[in-house]
C-alpha cells in the first residue's frame, strides 16, 4: 500500500543517521513460532536428472501430528534479553502485561522520561536513553500496556506495519529455529505435544537463545544502515533484509 510505502519512508529517513550506539541503545522484541522437527532453512538437494523421486533424494517426513512452540524475546545491540516460551500458542493481553513486567522494565532500569511527542509522530529518544520497540499487535495497544509503560518512563518507538525486514530480532529468530531444529535432530525421538516434551522443549530453546553470538548481534545492528538505505532506493518498499 502507497501508506505503508509513505510510513517505511518516513521511519528510514529519521533513523539512518543514527550511530551504532544509538541503535544499540534500542530493545527489539518480537515473538515467533518454532515448529519441532522443521528445519526453517532452504535445503538444497543435488540430484541427477531423472532421480528426484528415489529414496536417496527425499527429506523424511514427520509421522506424529504437529507441533509449534511460541516465544517472546527480546535483544539490544548490547547485549542479548530474556526469551520466554509460551505454554499456549499466542499471548493475550495479561500475559504481555506480566511480560513487560518481569522481562522489558528489568532490561530497561533507569530511564529518564521520554520527551512529550504527539501521537501521530514518529517517538525519538533522547540519545541518553533506551528505547523499546515492539510491533502493533492489539495486544500491545491495550490501555493498560501502554500507561505500564509510560509509568516507568519506557519510551517507546512507533512501529510500522508490515515491516520485518526493518527489525533485526527477526534474524535472531530465524537463527533460533535452525539451532532448535538442530538440537532436536540430535534427539532422534518424534515431536511430541506433551508436558515432559514441553519441558524438555523449553530448555533447548533457552540454551539456543542464550548461546546467541554477541558479534552476530552487534552485526546486526551495524547492518541497519544499510538495510535503511535499500529502503529508500525500493522507494518505501521491502527489501532482502
Amino acid at each position: 500500500m502507497a501508506k505503508h510505502k509513505s510510513q517505511r519512508l518516513e521511519w528510514v529517513n529519521t533513523y539512518k543517521d543514527w550511530t551504532a550506539e544509538d541503535r544499540k541503545k534500542v530493545i527489539f522484541s518480537d515473538e515467533c513460532v518454532l515448529c519441532v522437527g522443521v528445519d526453517p532453512h532452504r535445503q538444497w538437494v543435488i540430484r541427477p536428472k531423472g532421480q528426484a523421486l528415489e529414496k536417496r533424494y527425499l527429506m523424511p517426513g514427520l509421522k506424529s501430528g504437529h507441533v509449534s512452540i511460541m516465544v517472546w524475546a527480546c535483544f539490544s545491540g548490547k547485549r542479548i534479553g530474556p526469551i520466554l516460551v509460551l505454554e499456549q500458542r499466542g499471548i493475550g493481553a495479561d500475559e504481555y502485561e506480566r511480560i513487560v513486567c518481569d522481562r522489558v522494565l528489568p532490561m530497561a532500569d533507569n530511564l529518564p522520561t521520554p520527551p512529550e511527542l504527539s501521537s501521530d509522530t514518529i517517538c525519538i529518544a533522547n540519545k541518553s536513553d533506551l528505547l523499546f520497540m515492539h510491533d502493533n499487535g492489539p495486544y500491545r495497544k491495550t490501555p493498560n500496556a501502554i500507561k505500564l509503560l509510560e509509568e516507568n518512563n519506557t519510551p517507546v518507538m512507533k512501529w510500522l506495519p508490515q515491516s520485518p525486514d526493518l527489525n533485526p530480532i527477526e534474524n535472531l529468530g530465524r537463527d533460533l529455529k535452525h539451532h532448535f531444529y538442530l538440537k532436536f535432530h540430535e534427539l532422534q525421538s518424534s515431536p511430541s505435544a506433551s508436558k515432559e516434551a514441553f519441558e524438555a522443549y523449553s530448555t533447548i530453546i533457552h540454551k539456543c537463545w542464550y548461546a546467541q553470538n554477541q558479534t552476530v548481534m552487534e552485526w546486526l545492528i551495524e547492518s541497519m544502515p544499510h538495510c535503511c538505505k535499500a529502503v529508500i532506493e525500493a522507494k518505501g518498499g521491502h527489501t532482502k533484509y
